[in-house]
Protein backbone atom coordinates (compact mmCIF):
# COMPACT_ATOMS: atom_id res chain seq x y z
CA UNK A 1 0.00 0.00 0.00
CA UNK A 2 2.86 2.10 1.14
CA UNK A 3 4.64 1.78 -2.19
CA UNK A 4 2.01 2.39 -4.44
CA UNK A 5 0.87 5.60 -2.42
CA UNK A 6 4.49 6.62 -2.74
CA UNK A 7 4.59 5.63 -6.62
CA UNK A 8 1.52 7.72 -6.93
CA UNK A 9 3.00 10.64 -5.37
CA UNK A 10 5.90 10.42 -7.78
CA UNK A 11 3.75 9.98 -10.76
CA UNK A 12 1.50 13.29 -9.47
CA UNK A 13 5.04 15.55 -8.94
CA UNK A 14 6.21 14.37 -12.22
CA UNK A 15 3.30 15.19 -14.43
CA UNK A 16 2.83 18.56 -12.26
CA UNK A 17 6.57 19.06 -13.39
CA UNK A 18 6.53 18.52 -17.10
CA UNK A 19 3.20 20.64 -17.16
CA UNK A 20 4.96 23.28 -15.35
CA UNK A 21 8.09 22.79 -17.57
CA UNK A 22 5.75 22.79 -20.90
CA UNK A 23 4.20 26.00 -20.02
CA UNK A 24 7.59 27.36 -19.16
CA UNK A 25 8.92 26.33 -22.24
CA UNK A 26 5.93 27.70 -24.53
CA UNK A 27 5.98 31.14 -22.93
CA UNK A 28 9.23 31.17 -23.33
CA UNK A 29 8.71 30.73 -27.14
CA UNK A 30 5.45 32.83 -27.31
CA UNK A 31 6.26 36.92 -28.62
CA UNK A 32 5.48 39.29 -25.58
CA UNK A 33 2.69 41.96 -26.13
CA UNK A 34 3.58 45.24 -27.50
CA UNK A 35 3.40 47.45 -24.90
CA UNK A 36 1.59 46.79 -21.32
CA UNK A 37 -1.14 49.54 -22.46
CA UNK A 38 -1.02 51.22 -18.80
CA UNK A 39 -0.83 55.11 -19.80
CA UNK A 40 -4.01 56.08 -17.79
CA UNK A 41 -2.89 53.85 -14.87
CA UNK A 42 0.47 56.11 -14.70
CA UNK A 43 -0.53 58.59 -11.44
CA UNK A 44 0.08 62.71 -12.02
CA UNK A 45 3.21 64.53 -11.55
CA UNK A 46 2.76 67.11 -8.91
CA UNK A 47 5.31 69.87 -7.66
CA UNK A 48 4.71 71.51 -4.03
CA UNK A 49 3.47 74.62 -4.13
CA UNK A 50 3.73 77.68 -1.85
CA UNK A 51 0.93 76.44 0.32
CA UNK A 52 2.46 72.52 0.82
CA UNK A 53 2.38 71.05 4.08
CA UNK A 54 5.38 68.68 3.72
CA UNK A 55 7.95 70.75 5.22
CA UNK A 56 5.16 71.42 7.76
CA UNK A 57 5.27 67.29 8.23
CA UNK A 58 9.16 67.68 8.75
CA UNK A 59 9.21 69.87 11.50
CA UNK A 60 6.63 67.86 13.28
CA UNK A 61 8.67 64.60 12.82
CA UNK A 62 11.62 66.45 14.58
CA UNK A 63 9.64 68.63 16.68
CA UNK A 64 7.78 65.52 17.93
CA UNK A 65 8.58 64.16 21.52
CA UNK A 66 6.38 60.45 22.28
CA UNK A 67 8.35 57.47 22.82
CA UNK A 68 7.56 54.57 21.11
CA UNK A 69 6.07 53.22 24.82
CA UNK A 70 4.19 55.69 25.14
CA UNK A 71 2.49 55.52 21.43
CA UNK A 72 -0.04 53.08 23.01
CA UNK A 73 -0.89 54.84 26.01
CA UNK A 74 -1.41 58.13 24.04
CA UNK A 75 -4.11 55.90 21.68
CA UNK A 76 -6.00 54.70 25.17
CA UNK A 77 -5.73 58.67 26.63
CA UNK A 78 -7.13 59.58 23.04
CA UNK A 79 -10.62 57.25 23.08
CA UNK A 80 -11.17 57.92 26.62
CA UNK A 81 -14.00 59.67 27.16
CA UNK A 82 -12.69 60.51 30.82
CA UNK A 83 -8.59 60.30 30.01
CA UNK A 84 -6.12 60.57 32.84
CA UNK A 85 -5.06 64.21 33.28
CA UNK A 86 -2.21 63.28 35.15
CA UNK A 87 -0.69 61.38 32.04
CA UNK A 88 -2.32 63.40 29.52
CA UNK A 89 -1.57 66.98 30.68
CA UNK A 90 2.46 66.85 30.70
CA UNK A 91 2.26 64.91 27.22
CA UNK A 92 0.28 67.27 25.41
CA UNK A 93 2.73 70.31 27.22
CA UNK A 94 5.68 68.55 25.97
CA UNK A 95 4.75 68.71 22.45
CA UNK A 96 2.91 71.84 22.45
CA UNK A 97 5.82 72.69 19.19
CA UNK A 98 4.26 69.28 17.38
CA UNK A 99 0.80 70.49 18.29
CA UNK A 100 1.24 74.09 17.00
CA UNK A 101 2.98 73.07 13.91
CA UNK A 102 -0.01 70.54 13.12
CA UNK A 103 -2.33 72.90 13.27
CA UNK A 104 -0.25 74.98 10.63
CA UNK A 105 -0.29 71.64 8.86
CA UNK A 106 -4.22 71.44 8.79
CA UNK A 107 -4.63 74.89 6.84
CA UNK A 108 -2.18 74.24 3.88
CA UNK A 109 -3.85 73.26 0.80
CA UNK A 110 -2.07 69.59 0.27
CA UNK A 111 0.80 67.35 0.96
CA UNK A 112 3.38 66.33 -1.89
CA UNK A 113 6.38 63.71 -0.72
CA UNK A 114 9.19 64.88 -3.07
CA UNK A 115 10.30 61.30 -3.44
CA UNK A 116 6.86 60.56 -5.26
CA UNK A 117 6.37 64.07 -7.17
CA UNK A 118 7.62 62.42 -10.27
CA UNK A 119 6.08 58.69 -10.88
CA UNK A 120 9.04 58.11 -13.46
CA UNK A 121 11.78 57.78 -10.53
CA UNK A 122 9.64 56.21 -8.22
CA UNK A 123 11.10 52.40 -7.77
CA UNK A 124 11.51 50.00 -5.71
CA UNK A 125 14.02 52.05 -3.49
CA UNK A 126 11.66 54.45 -2.93
CA UNK A 127 11.07 55.28 0.67
CA UNK A 128 7.82 54.73 2.12
CA UNK A 129 6.24 57.58 4.03
CA UNK A 130 5.66 57.09 7.41
CA UNK A 131 3.05 59.35 8.67
CA UNK A 132 3.40 58.42 12.25
CA UNK A 133 3.90 61.82 13.02
CA UNK A 134 0.82 62.82 12.01
CA UNK A 135 -1.22 60.41 13.62
CA UNK A 136 0.19 60.75 16.86
CA UNK A 137 -0.50 64.53 16.65
CA UNK A 138 -3.37 64.00 15.43
CA UNK A 139 -4.24 62.19 18.67
CA UNK A 140 -2.43 64.74 20.93
CA UNK A 141 -5.09 67.47 19.38
CA UNK A 142 -8.10 65.42 20.08
CA UNK A 143 -6.96 64.54 23.34
CA UNK A 144 -6.62 68.44 24.23
CA UNK A 145 -9.78 69.13 22.64
CA UNK A 146 -11.49 66.07 25.23
CA UNK A 147 -9.69 68.09 27.66
CA UNK A 148 -11.45 71.48 26.78
CA UNK A 149 -14.34 70.36 26.56
CA UNK A 150 -14.13 68.95 30.25
CA UNK A 151 -12.87 72.44 31.34
CA UNK A 152 -16.03 73.44 29.68
CA UNK A 153 -14.53 75.10 26.90
CA UNK A 154 -16.78 73.83 24.40
CA UNK A 155 -16.20 76.48 21.18
CA UNK A 156 -12.45 75.72 21.70
CA UNK A 157 -12.88 72.49 21.63
CA UNK A 158 -14.98 72.14 18.68
CA UNK A 159 -12.32 74.26 17.04
CA UNK A 160 -9.55 71.93 17.74
CA UNK A 161 -11.73 68.91 16.70
CA UNK A 162 -12.17 70.57 13.75
CA UNK A 163 -8.63 71.57 12.78
CA UNK A 164 -7.43 67.68 12.91
CA UNK A 165 -10.68 66.96 10.43
CA UNK A 166 -8.91 69.62 8.01
CA UNK A 167 -5.81 68.05 8.90
CA UNK A 168 -7.48 64.93 7.43
CA UNK A 169 -8.70 66.83 4.73
CA UNK A 170 -4.87 67.84 3.34
CA UNK A 171 -3.64 64.23 3.08
CA UNK A 172 -6.81 63.42 0.93
CA UNK A 173 -6.17 66.00 -1.34
CA UNK A 174 -2.82 64.80 -1.74
CA UNK A 175 -1.90 62.64 -5.31
CA UNK A 176 0.20 60.53 -3.05
CA UNK A 177 1.16 56.80 -2.16
CA UNK A 178 -1.98 54.80 -1.31
CA UNK A 179 -0.68 54.91 2.59
CA UNK A 180 -1.21 58.88 2.29
CA UNK A 181 -5.17 58.17 1.68
CA UNK A 182 -5.44 55.64 4.32
CA UNK A 183 -3.82 58.11 7.05
CA UNK A 184 -6.08 61.05 5.83
CA UNK A 185 -8.91 58.99 6.80
CA UNK A 186 -7.64 57.90 9.77
CA UNK A 187 -6.74 61.46 10.67
CA UNK A 188 -10.30 62.24 9.46
CA UNK A 189 -11.80 59.87 11.91
CA UNK A 190 -9.85 60.96 14.64
CA UNK A 191 -11.51 64.61 14.82
CA UNK A 192 -14.66 63.61 13.55
CA UNK A 193 -15.37 60.87 16.48
CA UNK A 194 -14.26 63.82 18.76
CA UNK A 195 -16.41 67.09 17.09
CA UNK A 196 -18.85 64.19 17.10
CA UNK A 197 -18.75 64.34 21.26
CA UNK A 198 -18.61 67.99 21.75
CA UNK A 199 -21.23 68.87 19.44
CA UNK A 200 -23.41 66.36 21.58
CA UNK A 201 -22.84 68.16 24.81
CA UNK A 202 -25.32 70.36 24.07
CA UNK A 203 -22.89 73.15 25.06
CA UNK A 204 -23.01 75.28 21.52
CA UNK A 205 -24.93 78.03 20.55
CA UNK A 206 -26.47 77.87 17.21
CA UNK A 207 -23.98 80.39 15.23
CA UNK A 208 -21.52 77.76 15.63
CA UNK A 209 -23.04 74.59 15.25
CA UNK A 210 -24.15 75.69 11.67
CA UNK A 211 -20.82 76.97 11.28
CA UNK A 212 -19.85 73.57 12.03
CA UNK A 213 -21.86 71.79 9.87
CA UNK A 214 -21.07 74.52 7.42
CA UNK A 215 -17.33 74.05 7.16
CA UNK A 216 -17.62 70.35 7.25
CA UNK A 217 -20.00 70.16 4.23
CA UNK A 218 -17.17 71.63 2.20
CA UNK A 219 -14.84 68.75 2.78
CA UNK A 220 -13.98 66.45 0.18
CA UNK A 221 -14.49 62.31 0.41
CA UNK A 222 -11.26 59.84 -0.26
CA UNK A 223 -12.33 58.84 -3.55
CA UNK A 224 -9.67 61.14 -5.34
CA UNK A 225 -7.00 59.72 -2.80
CA UNK A 226 -7.90 56.56 -3.30
CA UNK A 227 -7.52 56.27 -6.70
CA UNK A 228 -4.31 58.27 -6.98
CA UNK A 229 -3.05 55.74 -4.29
CA UNK A 230 -4.30 52.63 -6.18
CA UNK A 231 -1.92 54.06 -9.32
CA UNK A 232 0.73 54.41 -7.02
CA UNK A 233 0.36 50.66 -5.69
CA UNK A 234 0.27 49.55 -9.13
CA UNK A 235 3.22 51.63 -10.17
CA UNK A 236 4.85 50.16 -7.54
CA UNK A 237 4.21 46.66 -8.99
CA UNK A 238 4.59 47.10 -12.26
CA UNK A 239 8.03 48.38 -11.52
CA UNK A 240 9.15 45.47 -8.96
CA UNK A 241 8.30 43.09 -12.42
CA UNK A 242 10.86 45.44 -14.63
CA UNK A 243 13.26 45.30 -12.03
CA UNK A 244 12.84 41.31 -11.20
CA UNK A 245 13.16 40.90 -15.02
CA UNK A 246 15.89 42.92 -15.13
CA UNK A 247 17.83 41.39 -12.39
CA UNK A 248 17.39 38.18 -13.67
CA UNK A 249 19.10 38.84 -16.88
CA UNK A 250 21.98 40.08 -15.57
CA UNK A 251 22.88 37.69 -13.50
CA UNK A 252 24.44 34.77 -15.78
CA UNK A 253 25.96 33.11 -12.63
CA UNK A 254 23.04 32.26 -10.67
CA UNK A 255 21.84 28.61 -9.92
CA UNK A 256 19.65 27.36 -13.15
CA UNK A 257 17.28 26.86 -10.64
CA UNK A 258 17.42 31.04 -9.12
CA UNK A 259 17.30 32.50 -12.88
CA UNK A 260 14.11 30.03 -14.03
CA UNK A 261 12.56 31.12 -10.56
CA UNK A 262 12.82 34.97 -11.13
CA UNK A 263 12.89 34.86 -15.21
CA UNK A 264 9.06 32.61 -15.00
CA UNK A 265 7.52 34.71 -12.70
CA UNK A 266 6.90 36.73 -15.43
CA UNK A 267 7.07 34.30 -17.41
CA UNK A 268 9.28 35.65 -20.25
CA UNK A 269 6.51 38.04 -20.96
CA UNK A 270 7.01 40.75 -18.63
CA UNK A 271 4.83 43.63 -20.52
CA UNK A 272 1.91 40.54 -20.68
CA UNK A 273 1.83 39.95 -17.70
CA UNK A 274 1.94 43.90 -16.19
CA UNK A 275 -0.83 44.29 -18.77
CA UNK A 276 -2.82 42.02 -16.75
CA UNK A 277 -2.02 44.23 -13.14
CA UNK A 278 -3.07 47.34 -14.99
CA UNK A 279 -6.42 45.75 -16.00
CA UNK A 280 -7.33 44.87 -12.35
CA UNK A 281 -6.03 48.06 -10.84
CA UNK A 282 -7.93 49.50 -13.50
CA UNK A 283 -11.10 48.04 -11.99
CA UNK A 284 -9.85 48.98 -8.96
CA UNK A 285 -10.24 52.81 -9.76
CA UNK A 286 -13.14 52.46 -11.57
CA UNK A 287 -15.20 50.69 -8.02
CA UNK A 288 -13.34 53.04 -6.06
CA UNK A 289 -16.07 55.60 -7.05
CA UNK A 290 -18.90 53.47 -6.06
CA UNK A 291 -20.82 54.05 -3.35
CA UNK A 292 -19.22 51.09 -0.75
CA UNK A 293 -22.43 48.72 -1.04
CA UNK A 294 -21.82 48.43 -4.96
CA UNK A 295 -18.10 48.19 -4.99
CA UNK A 296 -16.81 44.77 -4.47
CA UNK A 297 -13.69 43.52 -5.90
CA UNK A 298 -13.07 43.49 -9.26
CA UNK A 299 -13.02 39.12 -10.24
CA UNK A 300 -10.23 37.45 -11.23
CA UNK A 301 -12.87 37.00 -15.27
CA UNK A 302 -12.64 38.65 -17.05
CA UNK A 303 -9.31 40.48 -17.70
CA UNK A 304 -9.26 42.51 -21.06
CA UNK A 305 -6.25 41.55 -22.26
CA UNK A 306 -5.25 38.94 -24.29
CA UNK A 307 -3.21 36.66 -21.58
CA UNK A 308 -3.82 33.03 -23.19
CA UNK A 309 -0.77 32.54 -23.52
CA UNK A 310 0.24 34.00 -19.89
CA UNK A 311 -0.72 31.41 -17.71
CA UNK A 312 1.79 30.67 -15.74
CA UNK A 313 1.75 34.58 -15.23
CA UNK A 314 -2.12 34.43 -14.86
CA UNK A 315 -2.08 31.43 -12.11
CA UNK A 316 1.15 33.45 -10.08
CA UNK A 317 -1.05 37.23 -10.40
CA UNK A 318 -4.40 35.28 -8.57
CA UNK A 319 -2.46 34.15 -6.33
CA UNK A 320 -0.49 37.02 -5.22
CA UNK A 321 -2.74 39.88 -5.83
CA UNK A 322 -4.25 41.33 -2.57
CA UNK A 323 -7.30 42.39 -1.57
CA UNK A 324 -8.88 45.72 -1.61
CA UNK A 325 -11.69 46.11 -0.70
CA UNK A 326 -11.48 46.63 2.69
CA UNK A 327 -10.11 50.34 1.06
CA UNK A 328 -13.45 51.24 0.16
CA UNK A 329 -15.42 50.27 3.22
CA UNK A 330 -12.57 52.38 5.10
CA UNK A 331 -13.05 55.45 2.95
CA UNK A 332 -17.38 55.32 2.84
CA UNK A 333 -16.84 54.73 6.84
CA UNK A 334 -14.12 57.70 7.81
CA UNK A 335 -17.00 59.75 5.20
CA UNK A 336 -19.91 58.26 7.09
CA UNK A 337 -18.06 59.78 10.07
CA UNK A 338 -17.80 63.14 8.58
CA UNK A 339 -21.63 63.03 7.55
CA UNK A 340 -22.69 62.23 10.54
CA UNK A 341 -21.09 65.34 12.15
CA UNK A 342 -22.84 67.52 10.28
CA UNK A 343 -26.09 66.30 10.57
CA UNK A 344 -25.03 66.22 14.19
CA UNK A 345 -24.85 69.92 14.02
CA UNK A 346 -27.52 70.54 12.39
CA UNK A 347 -29.75 68.49 14.36
CA UNK A 348 -28.28 70.11 17.84
CA UNK A 349 -29.02 73.91 16.10
CA UNK A 350 -32.96 72.63 15.18
CA UNK A 351 -33.44 71.42 18.75
CA UNK A 352 -32.31 75.08 20.00
CA UNK A 353 -34.91 76.72 17.63
CA UNK A 354 -37.69 74.56 18.23
CA UNK A 355 -37.02 72.76 21.57
CA UNK A 356 -37.55 69.04 20.17
CA UNK A 357 -35.86 67.13 17.02
CA UNK A 358 -37.18 66.84 13.73
CA UNK A 359 -39.38 64.48 12.13
CA UNK A 360 -36.83 63.89 9.28
CA UNK A 361 -33.68 64.81 8.32
CA UNK A 362 -35.50 66.59 5.32
CA UNK A 363 -36.42 69.46 7.18
CA UNK A 364 -33.14 70.79 8.30
CA UNK A 365 -33.09 72.19 4.47
CA UNK A 366 -32.49 74.81 4.25
CA UNK A 367 -32.55 76.29 7.32
CA UNK A 368 -29.55 74.65 8.76
CA UNK A 369 -27.75 72.53 5.78
CA UNK A 370 -28.41 72.87 2.03
CA UNK A 371 -28.87 69.11 1.41
CA UNK A 372 -29.20 66.26 3.47
CA UNK A 373 -26.28 64.30 4.36
CA UNK A 374 -25.82 61.32 2.18
CA UNK A 375 -24.97 58.28 3.17
CA UNK A 376 -21.57 57.01 1.38
CA UNK A 377 -22.50 53.09 1.46
CA UNK A 378 -25.54 54.18 -0.20
CA UNK A 379 -25.26 57.38 -1.63
CA UNK A 380 -29.31 58.15 -0.30
CA UNK A 381 -29.75 60.56 3.02
CA UNK A 382 -28.80 59.40 6.00
CA UNK A 383 -30.96 56.97 8.10
CA UNK A 384 -32.51 58.75 10.72
CA UNK A 385 -34.55 58.01 13.92
CA UNK A 386 -37.02 60.88 15.21
CA UNK A 387 -37.60 58.82 18.35
CA UNK A 388 -34.08 58.67 19.26
CA UNK A 389 -32.53 61.44 17.53
CA UNK A 390 -29.61 59.06 16.04
CA UNK A 391 -28.44 58.82 12.97
CA UNK A 392 -27.53 55.62 10.91
CA UNK A 393 -25.60 54.39 7.91
CA UNK A 394 -26.82 51.20 5.69
CA UNK A 395 -23.46 49.84 5.89
CA UNK A 396 -21.18 48.26 8.24
CA UNK A 397 -17.67 49.36 9.52
CA UNK A 398 -14.36 47.21 8.53
CA UNK A 399 -14.95 45.21 11.35
CA UNK A 400 -17.99 44.51 10.66
CA UNK A 401 -20.43 46.89 13.01
CA UNK A 402 -22.61 48.79 12.14
CA UNK A 403 -22.46 52.45 11.58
Amino acid sequence: MKKTLAVIAAMVIGTAAVVMLGLISIQRTTPDAPSADDADMRPRASAAGADDAYPDFVKITAALKVASEEREILTKLQESKTPDLAVAEPLIARNAEALALFAVFSRRARLTDPNYSDPDKVGPETPIPLYFPVVAAARLSSLRSGILLRQGRAPEALDEALGVMDAGQVLLRSDQPIISALVGMLVTDIGARRALSVVESGALDKARLLEAARRLSAHRGGIAALQAGLRFEYLATSNMLDNIVEHASKMPDWHWYHALAARSRYLYQPRRTRALYAARFRGLVEEAAKPCLQARQPSHEPVTVDAKPNTVGRVLFNYAFPNYEKLYVKRCETDFRVAAVVAAAALAAYRRDHKRWPAALGDLVPGYVAAVPADPFTGTPLLYSAETSEIHSAGKDADGKPL
